[in-house]
């Protein structure tokens, strides 16, 4: 688990920063530098898969909803929080275009998860990019809350920057500004990349995989299993599954069975 002596920026900081720099960080989606195509992809077939009709699926530290709006199974309800107000007027109208059924919560998605009050209801939590930005205690409790309102049987996916096996943050760091730099040229001017850099130094605080396993298994979860693996080792997606209710397992076979009958 992250160690460092330095400490992630609050909360609020990280939401103006995106508030502040959603041009520059719109050229990194579009540039498909941090691999979103790759991982949302992903997400779509997880999705369809695990979220039944009518489900509903939980987006922390959501944006625009621009990655996940083209993947979200049709008839789904879509919980949508973010501290940028900039970020949830382009989701609404991103939503509302493809007909979602939609909330949107200007909130601050620890304080939100914490205080929501209804246990067991959400079908699918995710997270994306922006996990790093607690440090370790906070990120175990955030993996409790979310648990909390998690239904049995209910999915969190993270896409995130995943430390290597003995990496220290630094290093990997360095790994992730190599791909950035790399690809980003062409696509950002040096003050846009000199602006993420600085964010990414002071706000970027990753796990490695075992120390996320840990803390998913820590907080209560059945199941932790890593899914995939981008950008030269510096960014990764997992999931984590919530213990099934007594006889669930049974109750949708037998489900199917008496549709195929």
């Amino acid at each position: 688990m992250v160690t460092e002596s330095a400490s992630p920026q609050k909360a609020e900081d990280v939401g103006e920063f995106f508030s502040s720099a959603w041009t520059a960080y719109k050229k990194c989606l579009e540039a498909n530098i941090l691999r979103h195509r790759e991982f949302f992809s992903l997400l779509g077939k997880e999705l369809n898969s695990r979220i039944p009709p009518g489900g509903v699926v939980m987006d922390l530290a959501c944006g625009d909803a621009s990655n996940i709006v083209g993947v979200l199974p049709e008839g789904v309800h879509y919980l949508g929080v973010d501290l940028a107000k900039p970020a949830l007027d382009l989701a609404s109208h991103k939503l509302k275009s493809v007909g979602i059924m939609h909330q949107l919560v200007q909130e601050e998605f620890q304080s939100f998860v914490k205080n929501y009050p209804d246990e067991a209801c959400i079908d699918g939590a995710l997270i994306s990019y922006s996990l790093h930005h607690l440090d370790s205690a906070s990120k175990g409790k955030l993996f409790v809350d979310i648990l909390r309102i998690l239904k049995p049987g209910g999915t969190l996916w993270v896409i995130d920057g995943i430390r290597q096996y003995g990496d220290t943050r630094d290093r990997w760091l360095e790994r992730l500004w190599n791909l950035m730099s790399c690809e980003g040229e062409g696509h950002l001017s040096p003050a846009e990349m000199n602006g993420l850099k600085e964010h990414i130094w002071k706000s970027d605080f990753p796990e490695s995989c075992p120390g996320y396993a840990a803390m998913a298994l820590q907080a209560g979860f059945e199941m932790w299993e890593f899914l995939l693996e981008e950008g030269k080792g510096a960014l990764g997606m997992f999931r984590a599954l919530k213990r099934k209710a007594k006889g669930q397992s049974d109750q949708v076979c037998a489900a199917s069975n008496k549709t195929n009958a």
